[in-house]
């Protein structure tokens, strides 16, 4: 038997293979489809996404140098389709200063890998496929590792649960005892919303909410949920109430009632380049974005996922409070402000992303359709009051007005 017939017998590999010039690697495709990788190949992030929506892969290799989306923008879409798939990112300007600073901020594991590939008729050509089939072989020792977790998981109630156990599982398992919890709870989380309650809180005991909030500006940031945990040694499971959230324009950022568009607060978080964000007092709360705020904004190292909803979209979300500056952008004067947040998780996909309409004088970035506006976030109208502000947009249009609000004497 040769070394090609016998590789052809060999556990498939799934590969998912992202370059805007894939074409001109028709033969390395043929090569490694010879050596028992099963090999889909994508130009561009659609239908990179498309292909990774439709079929599972064992591994996403791809190029970090594209002409619309970079690399890592495409691997951070994959990743929210898939959290266990390893990726390898192929380039050959990874010892540049530009894409090293770039990568530095990605917050998920990957695997570098240089460009120069060997010809697919050369002895080295072997070397690279079994690198490649090592990774993949990764995925699948997750995958299975994440099902057999799974048949556990089935017969451990959630509430037993020591805190330190808790804190050392994967995501994916803490979304599953997460989903456990609330089916076991429900008849007790829907007595305390029918209550009032927006939001509880159960660590130990599956009918007695340890913590509850009248308010989503009252619900706890992680940190304090999680002093709650370690004193009770025990998970914390947190859901909400479908929330209510009005927004102007629900489905554009241009509005559908002639309006110029949604009014903006500019921002800066962190170091960062301050940043313009939808504001809309139709939300009585602010969200923002996880991915974005990961990427420019220091986290809290407690981060306790919230089962919420608006309406029937159903969402991950923690809450935070976080200290960022504002500017006028009449004046140009700044001003520190604290923010009540809920922070969204795969917010592209969430209930609170609007599409960029074609008209929207901001401009739609190149490949995505989430206004540019509202890629970080929506500001809610409790900015307002707990920073005794006002918010006025100027009458000539030019941008909103910010202004301390003066108290009455007593």
């Amino acid at each position: 038997m040769t070394e090609d017939k016998k590789h052809k017998t060999d556990v498939t590999c799934r590969i998912l293979w992202i370059d805007d010039h894939i074409r001109h690697y028709g033969e390395y495709v043929r090569r490694l489809q010879e050596m028992g990788c099963d090999v889909k190949t994508a130009s561009n992030k659609l239908e990179a996404i498309e292909l990774a929506s439709s079929s599972n892969f064992d591994l996403y290799l791809v190029d970090l140098r594209l002409p619309k989306d970079s690399g890592i923008e495409i691997t951070r879409a994959l990743r929210h389709i898939s959290s266990n798939t390893n990726i390898c990112i192929l380039s050959s300007y990874l010892h540049l200063d530009e894409w090293q600073s770039d990568l530095r901020r990605v917050r998920f594991n990957y695997t570098p890998l240089d460009k120069d590939i060997p010809p697919p008729d050369s002895p080295a050509f072997s070397v690279f496929a079994n690198k490649l089939k090592e990774l993949a072989r990764q995925t699948r020792f997750v995958q299975d590792h994440e099902e057999s977790e799974r048949a556990i998981s089935a017969d451990i109630d959630p509430f037993n649960i020591s805190f330190r156990s808790y804190m050392n599982l994967p995501a994916q398992t803490k979304k599953r005892y997460r989903e456990t919890a609330y089916r076991k709870a429900l008849p007790y989380i829907e007595s305390a919303f029918n209550s009032g309650k927006v939001w509880v809180l159960f660590c130990g005991d599956s009918r007695t909410p340890a913590m509850s909030a009248s308010t989503l500006q009252d619900i706890p940031n992680s940190r304090d949920v999680a002093q709650i945990a370690f004193d009770k040694d025990r998970a914390p499971f947190q859901f909400s109430a479908p929330m209510g959230v009005d927004d102007l324009t629900p489905n554009s950022c241009q509005g559908t009632s002639g309006a110029a568009g949604y009014p903006t607060i500019t921002l800066q978080f962190s170091d960062s380049e301050p940043r313009r964000v939808h504001f809309d007092t139709g939300a009585p709360i602010t969200f923002f974005s996880f991915e974005y705020l990961n990427e420019v904004h220091d986290l809290s190292e407690y981060t306790f996922d919230i089962t919420a909803s608006r309406g029937r979209q159903k969402f991950d979300c923690i809450k935070e409070e976080l200290n960022l500056k504002m500017l006028c952008q009449i004046s140009g004067k700044v001003k520190m402000v604290v923010v009540d947040a809920l922070i969204v998780k795969d917010w592209d996909n969430s209930p609170f992303r609007v599409s960029c309409d074609p008209k929207c004088k901001s401009g739609r970035e190149v490949g995505k359709l989430t206004c540019r506006n509202r890629q970080c976030g929506l500001l809610g109208r409790d900015i307002m009051y707990r920073n005794n502000i006002s918010i006025s947009l100027n009458h000539k249009g030019a941008g909103t007005q910010i202004s301390t609000v003066r108290k009455k004497p007593q």
